[in-house]
């Protein structure tokens, strides 16, 4: 059973102002989800394992992430992706599910290495 559902669920419904999801994936990479208790969207970010390097991608990889609605930030100092995702049903957290689980990938990166950092605050 994945534990993505679980998290997206407490991100929107439980928690403060500055919920947030890190989900540590292979290859110095990382998947981030920022929100707050009530509200239905949630923002979304790629990223390096290290804040302070740039996340190093092929041009395959960029492609992929591109396929997948992932936007380069405005960041002058990192080479993020970012999207923001609403939730409004069960169906919209199996998307954002699918998401994570398709973005991973580009990582290679399968669902049993994922490392998960939840905050609620």
């Amino acid at each position: 059973m994945s534990l993505i559902p679980i998290y997206v669920q407490q991100l929107i419904n439980e928690g403060g102002k500055q919920n947030f999801l890190i989900i540590d994936l292979k290859n110095n990479a990382y998947i981030q989800f920022a929100a707050e208790n009530g509200s239905s969207k949630i923002y979304c970010e790629v990223s390096g394992s290290n804040p302070l390097t740039n996340l190093k991608l092929n041009s395959a990889q960029i492609e992929a992430l591109k396929q997948l609605h992932w936007l380069p930030s405005n960041s002058t100092q990192h080479n993020n992706y970012t999207q923001t995702y609403s939730i409004h049903s069960k169906e919209d957290i199996a998307h954002l599910e699918e998401l994570i689980h398709l973005t991973a990938a580009v990582f290679e990166s399968p669902p049993s290495t994922y490392i998960y950092h939840l905050n609620l605050a």
